[in-house]
Formats: C-alpha cells, structure tokens, sequence
C-alpha cells in the first residue's frame, strides 16, 4: 500500500502549479582576467603604459583604476653635460680695432715682411737692368795696377813648365763696347793655343769663348774704358836650338784689336836674359831695361805700337 493515494485523499481539489517569474539571466561570457603587464627595457623611458580595465560581470562591481605613468629618468649630476655659456655678442664697429689679438699681429708682421722682401727684391733686379748698374768707376791713373787713360800694360810671366800666363790692361780714352783677340803670325810649327780665356769690362764679364784655337775670337760687353784680358798661352816659347836651356818668348801672342797711343810690356821669368822690340823677327833690336825685381820693362810709343817684343829667357829643361 502506498501513501500517494492517501495524499490525494486529503486534497480535494488539484491547483495548478504555481507561475514563478522567470530567473535573471546572466551573462554566458566567462570571466576575464586581467594580464600582467609587460616587461620595459631598463634605463630607457617609456610612453605612459595604460593597463587595461577588468571586465567584471556588472559595472558597479569593478573599481576604475587609472592609468600609471612612468616618469623619464633624471641623470646622474656625473653624466650631465656641462653647461656652455653662450658667447657674448659683439657688436660690429666702425673699423679694425686697434687692439688684436697675437694671432692678428704675427699675421700683419708676415704680411708686411713679404711685401718689403717682394719690393727690395723688383728694386735690385731694376737696379741690375739699369745701364751701368754695379759698374764700379772707371779707374784713374792712380788706381793700383791700372795705368792711365790711353794706355794700356802688358804683364807675360813664364812658368816653368814653359807655358805663359798673360795679364793685358787696357784703359781707354772713349767707351767701347767689343773686342777682339787673334793668334798672331809665327814661324813656328809649335801649334799656339789660348785658354782660360777671360775679358772683363767694368768689373763685369765679357760675352766670349774661354779658349783661341784659330785666327781671331771676338767678345762684347757694355760700353766701358777699363778692360782686363788675361789667357794663357801652350806653344810660344820657341826653345834655342844652339844653346840649352834658353828660348825666345813673345810678350803679346795675342793681338787685341783697341790698342792704345802708349803701351807698356812687361817680362817676368826665371831669369830674362834681354828684349828685342822690332815690326817683325828680322828687324829685332835690344830694348827696354831691367829693375831690381829681376823683370824687364819696355815703353812703345807713337810708331812703336803694336811692334813684336821678344824677350830671351832661360828656361827648365
């Protein structure tokens, strides 16, 4: 026997099931939890992270947190640069001013240097290009080793080896400007050759050749009235052939063409043993005199210039 059957005894009538309002609904969406936040590189600032919000099932329920903002970082007083003062303005003047710097001074001073070197330098070399620039004055009858004005000294040293070294001055009475130089007619068959060949006038050199081979070398320069010829001479002395030891030598084996109205020929040697003056070898007549100095001095004038001057002397076998 059941007890449902007594229930339904004392109910008499059956109710309808109760209506009950229907239950709240409530969101499927599971919930969400919130990620931690990302890692930031060290020492290095950041825009400002905003964490997300957490999603709670009602808006009531959740708290609104504010975004956190991460301040840049403030460098070591060790790392800051250093502050730089701005360089005061100067205001433009009217002109340079007096008052500059070394830098400024050293360069003026090398400015001023160069543009006093640059000028002295153009002032000599118009000074070399002027007509008779360093020219020294025409020497005068008492200049050492220079004879007057219209004559000229001739100067024949014979050596020991039988070479001769000539020094011919010549002092003229008007300027002039060329001068030649000729081997002059022997009978030898010695050939005669001129060397260190030089020719100054007026303390400056001659434009020429240093050496004579042939008939005649000529040489120009600068109007002057003081020329100085020298040369040396290979093949003049004419040895004797009937006594030894001893030869003929001619004072002037070059012919200058400015001869002068009063000329003067000088010998020096070992031992001169006399002169002879005379327009050619055949006509030769004794001549001029010794000194104490052991040379021999001749003077030919008026018709006598350019006459042969022939001195014996004795010569090193």
């Amino acid at each position: 026997m059941t007890r449902k059957k007594g229930y339904k005894k004392q109910l008499p009538t059956v109710l309808p099931p109760p209506v009950r309002p229907p239950a709240p609904r409530t969101s499927a969406r599971p919930e969400t939890t919130t990620p931690p936040p990302a890692q930031r590189p060290a020492q290095r600032p950041t825009a400002p992270v905003q964490e997300p919000a957490t999603e709670a099932a009602s808006a009531s329920a959740t708290p609104v947190v504010a975004p956190r903002v991460v301040a840049p970082r403030r460098p070591a007083p060790s790392e800051a640069a250093p502050r730089v003062a701005p360089a005061p303005q100067v205001a433009p003047g009217p002109g340079p001013s007096r008052s500059r710097g070394p830098a400024a001074s050293l360069a003026v001073a090398v400015l001023l240097l160069g543009v006093g070197v640059g000028g002295a330098a153009v002032w000599w070399v118009a000074r070399d290009d002027a007509p008779g620039a360093r020219r020294p004055p025409a020497a005068s009858a008492g200049t050492p080793g220079w004879p007057a004005a219209g004559t000229s000294r001739t100067v024949t040293e014979v050596r020991a080896d039988g070479t001769v070294q000539v020094t011919h001055r010549i002092h003229t009475t008007t300027p002039i400007d060329a001068l030649d130089l000729s081997l002059p007619e022997s009978e030898s068959t010695n050939p005669v050759e001129a060397s260190s060949v030089e020719v100054v006038a007026d303390g400056r050199q001659a434009s020429g050749p240093d050496r004579v081979t042939f008939t005649r070398a000529s040489y120009v320069f600068d109007d002057a009235t003081t020329i100085l010829v020298r040369y040396d001479l290979d093949g003049v002395v004419e040895r004797s052939g009937s006594a030894e030891g001893r030869g003929l030598v001619t004072t002037t084996a070059l012919t200058v063409s400015a001869t002068q109205p009063d000329d003067v020929r000088v010998v020096r040697s070992a031992s001169v043993l006399s002169l002879a003056c005379g327009d050619s070898t055949a006509s030769l007549t004794p001549c001029g005199e010794a000194d104490d100095e052991g040379q021999w001095t001749v003077r030919l004038t008026a018709g006598d210039v350019g006459d042969r001057v022939v001195a014996a002397v004795t010569v090193p076998s």
